[in-house]
């Protein structure tokens, strides 16, 4: 009897020994499985953030290509615009829409005027409608553009409405002006282009396709960034 009980006495301490054993192991296991749960739930965290921040970036770049977009309003880009000379460019430009606006009159088919201001009959272009020309620096394989700054956005408006005309006058073979787009903006007119649209416009910095026979209107450029 003595003997049993003694034996149950070291069976009882082996079983607590070997509970704290496994409940130790266990618990090395819990903690590791637990220390790479958080370490996902970090991850995961961590990725979201990150995404996070590329969504404000691509927003606040949307938002500063519309500002970049409304600074040039008064704008047009003169392409392939041959300059005699550098000195007097500004009397080459305005001879170039004169000359388109003497064309509209001659036709009689100019387009509806903005407002009352351009109701009336156009006035030649003169150096005092110019608030600054930039010639840009041609990159390799382009040729000659200009930047041209209005005083009056009126002005751009009769320049927007006979620039058709470029088309006809021999002097000016090859010449067209458009909108004063952004980078992005250019970008998206490149995209554009490449998907097979068919008739394009950039009024006032907005695009306007035609798309596979849709119209597509907007300035979706936030997936460009």
């Amino acid at each position: 009897m003595g003997s049993r009980g003694k034996g149950n006495t070291f069976a009882a301490r082996d079983l607590d020994a070997f509970s704290d054993i496994l409940e130790q192991k266990l618990n090395e296991k819990l903690d590791a499985k637990f220390e790479g749960l958080h370490a996902e739930i970090n991850k995961l965290a961590t990725e979201d953030e990150v995404e996070s921040l590329k969504c404000s970036v691509r927003t606040n770049r949307f938002e500063c290509n519309k500002l970049e977009q409304y600074t040039r309003r008064e704008n047009c880009r003169i392409h392939n615009f041959s300059v005699a000379s550098v000195t007097d460019l500004t009397e080459q430009v305005i001879d170039l829409f004169n000359h388109l606006s003497d064309l509209a009159a001659k036709d009689g088919s100019t387009e509806t005027p903005v407002n009352a201001d351009t109701a009336r009959q156009s006035k030649p272009f003169c150096s005092s409608d110019i608030s600054v020309y930039h010639p840009v620096k041609p990159k390799h394989g382009s040729k000659q553009q200009i930047i041209v700054r209005f005083v009056s956005r009126n002005k751009l408006y009769e320049v927007n409405g006979s620039k058709k005309y470029l088309k006809s006058p021999p002097r000016y073979k090859g010449v067209f002006i458009t909108d004063d787009l952004t980078p992005l903006r250019m970008k998206l007119f490149d995209i554009v282009k490449k998907d097979g649209a068919t008739s394009h416009n950039f009024g006032s910095g907005f695009v306007c396709v035609l798309l596979s026979g849709l119209f597509v209107f907007g300035q979706a450029v936030g997936h460009l960034t």
